[in-house]
């Protein structure tokens, strides 16, 4: 039986990336970049349907916005279907979130002008004020 040799290439952590030793590799490194864009792009979704704590840390905020931004960068805005979202069923914080990063796509964002006008009901039955929160959002 023959040994096969297969190298992989180098992993990097401080760079927190691989080299490639063949076209292979080339293959492995982008399917194992796009798994791990798809991880962080769903994040936004995660967070939007996730229970409304009183006051959801500025972390999980900022994760909302960074994904949304990591979404279009990677996908394009009509990856931030919201469409197929039950506004109803939102965290009314990171909604707001998704609004704010997402706004100069918002033309192209499917599902866009629904969930606005949506919105302000389901921040209103938190007690969160939607004309302040949602100001210059309509376009």
């Amino acid at each position: 039986m023959r040994e096969v040799n297969l190298r992989l290439g180098d992993y990097t952590a401080d760079t927190n990336s691989w080299t490639c030793s063949s076209s292979i590799d080339s293959q492995i490194q982008a399917v194992m970049q796009a798994q791990q864009v798809a991880d962080r792009v769903r994040i936004w979704r995660e967070n939007l349907i996730s229970p409304l704590v009183e006051t959801p840390a500025h972390s999980a905020i900022f994760a909302t916005v960074r994904s949304v931004r990591r979404a279009i960068d990677f996908f394009g805005p009509d990856s931030i279907d919201l469409s197929s979202v039950k506004v109803d069923d939102t965290n009314p914080v990171h909604l707001i979130a998704v609004f704010r990063a997402a706004y100069a796509w918002r033309k192209a964002i499917p599902g866009w002008d629904e969930a606005l006008d949506a919105a302000p009901r389901v921040l209103e039955a938190h007690g969160i004020n939607s004309r302040r929160e949602l100001a210059g959002l309509k376009s």
